[in-house]
């Protein structure tokens, strides 16, 4: 349901009663010039209050500072900083702006200029990871359920009749149960409709592009729900049975991402933008579109009459920055929305009509162009709430717009950049020689002073050295290329830590060992990061952009099928993220689902495993009628002992496999004591040699000299004496088995 402004009427058009004289005709005419002229005069007053509000909000966002964060992290997700920004100058049309040759150089660089752009895949990776968990093909990260009776739920289980109004009698109990169940059909068919506008208006496309913004620079700003005109064309028959088609209009409410640079909430409102007394939003605005406007319920034509007549204005000093570029003198028109509370006299003003409203201040959406107000009208939601969400990949300290990837690898971007520019300019001067030479004592024969390949060199006819040798003299720079790229692998590991970012959950497995241990350990990086993304895409954007929807739905929504008090169930990190982690396990899950003792439904596993590989089920599935026309067959059957036969197979499997669990569980066990007994057993040996005594060991040494002694003693020339002791080492010419060593 759309509320239509009454449009503005011409004095001349209106109907004057033919009773009245001319005296009293002439009176009403002044009467009615002076209201318009009073009008006209709180307008303008309405203007300059407006004007003043932007003007504060943009002074505030200015000196906060966020707009300097936002074009570093920009720059740097293009791949341009102070050092190389003249590459950006000509990129972004410098040579088109100027003459050939006129470009300005701020100053003569002579070193490199290399950008290691290490930011832009660390954003894109990051965005692209948490939209693909959000926003999957074939599930939304919302629903909507009735809300919990506490009294309800107790009395389903009781017997107590109860009069009906027809004259028959029920029990609590079953009351209670169709109330409980009519309010979930209210809740399914809440949920399609919220559903089905959120589908219409792309609202996956343009929350991926929030989650992009606020990877880049920090913040996402999603809009909605904005009511906005649709046609439909329709085909049905006429009564004689002819066909024929119909263009249908209707108001509709929509989600559209917003430009952070285009949006300004009071600078008072702290952390939180609901804060705060107002919001604007800026937009362009083509001549063409502005004059299509007029005749719509809401706007008034004679100011968009004035603002033709004027033209695109220039921008303010505050404007400046944010207004588009000129193209060869033309450019289009600043829109400005403003959403906030307006007094009552203003809004009348406006042509909005306020006779139902008791308030002295009205929740209002106002238009402006050239500071002209061209729409005043009242808040689509009775709630008055701004229909603005933000999003902060990381949030800052009492400011609404937080930090992003962009910011947060910056410290490790300008790292690299340093490192990889040292590195080139040394490997340039290290690369030749630094040659010193004596004016006046040789010069080239082509008369170039330049080195080069097969160059001719004279002595002069009136130098005072006869040997060249000593004109010349060169110094090698020497390479530090080794030290200075183990700056640029300490920043780029860096650029892991301050992230949050490791190369795992990039895709990279990195040192990550193929084993169970380093896949878990992928896992458990990727989960962390993705279930804090998750939640606060659940708090700062789902919750409250469903919730308006819900709104909308309960003001302006025509079936009453459709009503209900609902709660808003934001799950992305409850149920994206995780089925997204639990892929794995639940394609395993499919065949344990056929055993009828876990009491899972095998069709609802198929159904989680396609959707885990990306996969539509009803592409595999029965439809419903094909599936209940299987188990009434089913049912007519006899029992098929193929069946039966795979059941017990299966039963017997995992018998046999807890069997087997349960049996190397015992074999661990044993060989757990056995290494024990062995470690006490070594140990125990260890303590009873450390035991032996010394008298022992002397009695050891006393025996092994003994022999030793007597076995020179019985040693002779013929080497016919039997061994008695075995030498430590064998000399050369080892005598015959048997028979002794010589001494």
């Amino acid at each position: 349901m759309h509320i239509e402004q009454p449009r503005d009427m011409d004095p001349a058009e209106d109907e004057l009663s033919p009773d009245l004289s001319p005296e009293e005709m002439a009176l009403d005419e002044e009467e009615m010039k002076r209201q318009e002229a009073e009008r006209a005069a709180r307008l303008d007053g309405l203007c300059q209050t407006l004007f003043d509000y932007r003007k504060d909000a943009i002074t505030a966002r200015d000196q906060s500072g966020i707009e300097q964060e936002w074009a570093d992290a920009q720059n740097a997700y293009e791949g341009y900083d102070n050092v190389n920004q003249r590459n950006r100058d000509v990129r972004r049309g410098g040579w088109a702006s100027k003459p050939v040759g006129q470009i300005a150089r701020s100053e003569a660089l002579t070193g490199s200029t290399v950008y290691l752009n290490i930011t832009r895949p660390y954003v894109d990776a990051s965005a692209a990871r948490v939209a693909d968990m959000l926003f999957p093909t074939d599930d939304r990260p919302w629903g909507l359920k009735a809300t919990p009776i506490p009294e309800l739920s107790d009395a389903t289980e009781s017997k107590a009749l109860v009069n009906l109004p027809d004259g028959g009698q029920a029990t609590e109990g079953d009351l209670a149960k169709k109330i409980l169940e009519l309010a979930e059909k209210k809740a399914e068919r809440a949920q399609t409709r919220i559903a089905d506008w959120l589908t219409e208006c792309q609202w996956h496309a343009e929350g991926r592009k929030v989650v992009e913004d606020a990877a880049r620079i920090g913040v996402g700003i999603l809009k909605g729900p904005v009511p906005v005109r649709k046609r439909k064309a329709r085909i049905d028959f006429d009564p004689q049975g002819q066909m024929r088609m119909t263009v249908e209009e209707k108001i509709s409410p929509v989600s559209m991402r917003i430009k952070p640079w285009n949006f300004w909430p009071d600078g008072t409102c702290g952390q939180d933008i609901h804060d705060g007394s107002y919001c604007w939003e800026r937009d362009d605005i083509t001549g063409k579109a502005l004059r299509e406007l007029k005749g719509t319920p809401g706007y008034i034509d004679s100011q968009i009459d004035a603002v033709l007549e004027e033209g695109p204005q220039l921008p303010t000093a505050e404007t400046a920055k944010f207004a588009p570029r000129d193209t060869i003198g033309r450019r289009p028109f600043d829109i400005w929305y403003f959403t906030g509370t307006i007094e009552r006299d203003d809004m009348e003003a406006a042509g909005c009509d306020c006779s139902e409203m008791q308030d002295d201040y009205i929740d209002a959406v106002v238009t402006m162009v050239n500071n002209r107000v061209i729409k005043a009208a009242r808040n689509p939601l009775d709630s008055g709430e701004f229909p603005y969400d933000v999003m902060c990949w990381q949030m800052a300290e009492d400011h609404w717009a937080g930090m992003g990837v962009g910011h947060q690898i910056s410290v490790p971007q300008r790292g690299i950049n340093a490192g990889t520019r040292n590195m080139m300019d040394n490997a340039a001067v290290s690369a030749g020689s630094q040659i010193v030479m004596l004016d006046g004592v040789v010069e080239p024969v082509d008369g170039v002073m330049r080195i080069g390949s097969n160059k001719l060199w004279k002595a002069r006819a009136d130098a005072d050295i006869q040997d060249v040798r000593n004109a010349f003299i060169t110094f090698q720079i020497p390479s530090r290329q080794v030290e200075l790229l183990a700056i640029i692998q300490f920043y780029l590991k860096m650029a892991e830590d301050v992230t949050g970012m490791p190369m795992l959950l990039q895709g990279q497995q990195g040192k990550a060992p193929e084993t169970v241990g380093g896949m878990t350990m992928l896992q458990n990086n990727a989960s962390g990061v993705l279930r804090r993304m998750a939640r606060l895409f659940d708090d700062c954007i789902t919750e409250p952009h469903v919730g308006r929807f819900y709104d909308w739905l309960m003001q302006h929504g025509e079936n009453p099928e459709e009503k209900g008090d609902f709660t808003i169930d934001a799950r992305a990190s409850s149920v994206l993220v995780e089925r997204d982690l639990q892929n794995q396990a639940i394609i395993q899950l499919v065949s344990a689902s056929l055993n009828p003792n876990y009491g899972a439904d095998p069709r609802k596993c198929f159904a989680e495993a396609c959707k885990a590989q990306k996969l539509d089920p009803e592409r595999f599935q029965h439809t419903e009628e094909e599936w209940k026309q299987i188990q009434e067959n089913q049912q007519n059957q006899p029992a098929d002992f193929r069946v039966m036969i795979e059941q017990m197979r299966i039963t017997y499997e995992e018998a046999r496999l807890n069997w087997q669990a349960d049996q190397n569980e015992r074999d661990r066990a044993v060989t757990v004591g056995v290494e024990e007994l062995r470690a006490q057993l070594k140990d125990a040996e260890l303590q009873g040699h450390q035991t032996i005594n010394v008298t022992s060991l002397r009695g050891k040494l006393a025996d092994t000299v003994i022999k030793t002694k007597a076995q020179e003693r019985m040693s002779d020339k013929t080497n016919t004496v039997k061994q008695i002791s075995k030498p430590p080492t064998e000399p050369a010419g080892r005598a015959k088995p048997g028979q002794a060593y010589q001494a």
